[in-house]
């Protein structure tokens, strides 16, 4: 079971909370965990334990952790992988598959305006180590969501690649301003 105390269904996409974007300083809702996301982003090492305080209690055992790479091609390094890594070795019967999804093609950054369609997500991301993967049971990590694409295209790769069940936590759902109509 991946989460201790909580059924989840195949698929399941959960978060721990809302992030509002920074908006260049202009978004009042902007608040301290929307911060803290941004300071993951950086590799912020008191972000990381922010969020692993906020996860390792709720974690089962005996599951991969993946997590979804960054928009670079070959980028190792990130607060979510590190987040990841810091999880796996915290718990027994974690298998660390933090390498076993990656980006094969360079994207614009999705806050950057680039382009966040699911076949553009499905494209530029491939699953490695098949062996991690087949026949497990997998948390996917991510830190922001906002249409959900790229998770999308994560789940379908890694089901498409033998995982049993992939359940999808991601750290802060991207919260808008709707514009009014009037």
């Amino acid at each position: 079971m991946i989460f201790m105390h909580k059924k989840v269904k195949d698929g399941s996409i959960l978060y721990i909370g809302d992030y509002h974007p920074f908006y260049h300083g202009t978004n009042k809702d902007f608040d301290e965990f929307s911060n803290m996301i941004l300071k993951l982003k950086e590799q912020d090492d008191e972000a990381v334990k922010f969020f692993y305080d906020k996860i390792k209690m709720k974690l089962g055992e005996n599951f991969t952790i993946v997590v979804v790479p960054s928009h670079s091609v070959n980028t190792k390094n990130s607060g979510i992988r590190k987040l990841a890594i810091m999880l796996a070795k915290d718990k027994k019967n974690i298998i660390d598959g933090t390498e076993c999804l990656i980006r094969i093609k360079e994207i614009k950054k999705l806050s950057h305006g680039g382009n966040r369609s699911l076949d553009i997500q499905l494209e530029s991301m491939k699953v490695v180590k098949h062996d991690l993967i087949q026949g497990k049971d997998i948390l996917l990590l991510d830190d922001v969501k906002t249409s959900g694409n790229t998770i999308k295209a994560a789940i379908k790769l890694l089901k498409e690649s033998g995982a049993k069940k992939v359940v999808a936590l991601v750290l802060g759902r991207t919260i808008t301003k709707k514009k009014k109509i009037y």
